[in-house]
């Protein structure tokens, strides 16, 4: 299973991008709108933090990467 969340400059997650879901290997892009999960634009500028997760079904074993998106308005 693969999840894609962001959090923004003060920690709070404002999207999901990629639920918890399965995803077969291979290379993937994934697009972020500058939009919460509620449907607003975000509101503050600076760093936020891209969260993949991914569980391997057969090992058991959970893999996190972390990026960062820059936002200026």
């Amino acid at each position: 299973d693969v999840s894609v969340t962001l959090t923004d400059p003060n920690g709070n997650m404002i999207r999901t991008v990629r639920p918890n879901s399965p995803q077969s290997s291979g290379t993937y892009t994934i697009e972020w709108n500058g939009r919460t999960d509620a449907g607003t634009v975000v509101a503050v500028e600076g760093d936020y933090t891209v969260t993949l997760t991914a569980l391997d079904p057969v090992s058991g074993m959970s893999y996190r990467r972390l990026g960062t998106v820059v936002v200026y308005k």
